[in-house]
């Protein structure tokens, strides 16, 4: 992409690019599904600044929030390293606040919040209309028509 840098492509290939980057996390999500069905599914656990981590993973949904009108904040209280498995974090995050961009309305706003007591506890809370309560159920069903 670099030789087409200042094109009128240069943007529509960034799109394609990352598109088909969100595929291929689809397709390991479905496969991930599967090996929990068989219980098969491994954690990969590996020591990091979870701080630096979940900010590097907000920071990807910034320039969508931005032209979205829509506030995306995110504050930490947790200092340190920690042991967690990156790439089953960062697909749980990023869907939770693709989720929160879409349905969040312009000019509203979108907290992450990690902190920590005992344990640690990752939160992504919007502005959104929600879900009436009566839908949950299908919400935490498995698929459902």
């Amino acid at each position: 992409m670099q030789y087409l840098a200042g094109t009128p492509y240069q943007k529509t290939l960034a799109t394609m690019e990352r598109n088909a980057g969100q595929l291929l996390g689809l397709i390991n999500q479905v496969l991930d599904f599967s090996k929990l069905d068989a219980q098969m599914l491994t954690v990969q656990e590996s020591r990091g600044n979870l701080t630096e981590f979940v900010a590097q993973t907000v920071q990807i949904f910034q320039e969508e929030a931005n032209a979205k009108s829509i506030g995306l904040i995110y504050q930490s209280e947790a200092t340190g390293d920690y042991w967690f498995d990156a790439g089953k974090l960062e697909r749980i995050l990023s869907n939770l606040v693709a989720n929160a961009l879409k349905f969040t309305p312009t000019d509203g706003q979108i907290t992450v919040s990690l902190q920590v007591t005992d344990r640690v506890l990752l939160t992504v809370a919007d502005t959104g209309r929600g879900y009436q309560q009566k839908s949950s159920r299908l919400y935490l069903s498995g698929f459902s028509r």
